[in-house]
């Protein structure tokens, strides 16, 4: 069963649910990092900061997102095995420029109002059963065709996602940068901003 729905119908518990299995999720898929660059990257000892940062990304503007980003209709699927939580993602509308203004008028422009997929994360033990595909896919069909969609990616962390999963659905790399995402005294990860032409074309290759 899929349930989609925005991230402040969910409440501080099912957030820090949400928290964990993100948690078990990037253990077992960064392996080379640490638990505690892991937990750097969840905001572990912050499940209130966990919370906001998801309730509205601008919370972490400046930190984890740039600054001159505009978000709207932010979404949360998750998917339940019998009564268990396997995974969940999120997305939302994101638009970017120097002020509200130019960044109001990207949204309704519809081509640069962009879907944002900010994560999405599954239990290790449903990992390989089409979890992940049905979260993004109930994603993706809440969207506007039309929409060209992104994500960012850390291909040095865990490389064959890029190629095995993003490229097949017409992912393309528009840039990258290093980010301090595991802590300031870190390794920086290279991350990979990666963008699909729109929302209806990732759909026919899901």
């Amino acid at each position: 069963m899929v349930e989609l729905s925005k991230p402040s119908d969910l409440s501080p518990s099912d957030w820090v649910l949400n928290q964990d299995i993100a948690r078990e999720a990037y253990t077992a898929s960064l392996p080379n990092r640490t638990p505690a660059e892991i937990e750097y990257l969840i905001n572990g000892d912050n499940p209130k900061a966990y919370y906001e940062s998801h309730i509205d990304p601008k919370n972490e503007g400046g930190k984890r997102f740039d600054s001159d980003q505009s978000y709207s209709k932010l979404r949360v699927a998750r998917v339940f095995i019998g009564r268990e939580l396997a995974g969940w993602g999120y997305a939302a509308d994101n638009t970017s420029g120097r002020n509200e203004i130019i960044r109001e008028a990207k949204r309704l422009s519809v081509v640069k109002n962009y879907l944002w997929l900010r994560e999405i994360v599954v239990k290790p033990e449903f990992m390989k059963h089409g979890v992940a595909k049905e979260i993004g896919r109930v994603l993706l069909e809440d969207a506007v065709d039309r929409q060209p969609v992104t994500g960012y990616m850390w291909p040095d962390e865990d490389p064959a996602f890029m190629g095995q999963v993003a490229e097949k659905l017409g992912f393309v790399s528009t840039g990258e940068r290093e980010v301090p995402i595991f802590g300031p005294n870190t390794r920086t990860a290279r991350q990979v901003r990666m963008q699909a032409p729109t929302v209806k074309s990732v759909l026919t290759k899901l």
